[in-house]
């Protein structure tokens, strides 16, 4: 899970800081030492909990990091990456309610965390409230254009609402290259999923031999 920003970096401690490196560089385990090491120290400190969270998250942990992550807004209910990180627990358990209301506790905290609409769309769409999720989407990509998530989430809406050739549209225009410059361990699943899709609406378009291709 990715970090939202708690402040600005010259206020952040030593100890945050490198915690945030570990958990960047994929070491989420020696992360959570620190940090149990440092709450020993300071059990009250809402950044050390739900920088502790997101390292249970990323080992999979994510009873516990719901865990961490609640006591650290016991301690401060307005911080917005603590939100977002609940937001990203509860999607993991597939409990899209939740992930709403936390995504949402999210945006109003800071509404400048324009990336939090794609999760927040996706959580929509899991719903089915299918419009809102293409406007969270269509918002999402208009700061950033080149969000694969949101636009496989809009098309996805798109689709949903009877709209295939629009959905096509958009998936047609994902940047690839850039993506894979971004995300390239997801790379694969991420174009299978966009592939899935394209394969769904050329069906509901009954273009069935293209559709067939897409599945291959």
């Amino acid at each position: 899970m990715s970090d939202t920003d708690h402040g600005e970096p010259s206020t952040a401690s030593a100890t945050i800081e490198s915690v945030r490196v570990l958990i960047e560089k994929g070491r989420p385990y020696d992360a959570e030492v620190v940090l149990k090491e440092e709450l020993k120290k300071a059990p009250g400190s809402p950044q050390m909990l739900c920088h502790l969270g997101i390292a249970l998250h990323d080992q999979g942990r994510i009873a516990e990091a719901i865990d961490a992550l609640q006591q650290a807004t016991t301690l401060d209910p307005t911080d917005a990456p603590t939100q977002f990180a609940l937001g990203t627990c509860y999607t993991k358990l597939s409990d899209h309610q939740s992930a709403i209301k936390h995504f949402e506790k999210c945006l109003e905290s800071n509404p400048s965390l324009f990336q939090v609409n794609g999760a927040l769309a996706e959580a929509f769409e899991r719903t089915y409230q299918y419009a809102a999720a293409a406007d969270l989407a269509r918002t999402a990509l208009e700061h950033n254009p080149k969000d694969v998530f949101a636009s496989i989430t809009l098309a996805r809406c798109l689709r949903h609402m009877g709209q295939a050739e629009a959905a096509l549209t958009v998936l047609d225009g994902i940047d690839w290259i850039d993506a894979s410059l971004k995300a390239s361990a997801n790379t694969s699943a991420i174009r299978q999923k966009s592939d899935l899709e394209r394969a769904r609406c050329l069906l509901d378009l009954e273009d069935f031999s293209p559709a067939f291709r897409s599945f291959e």
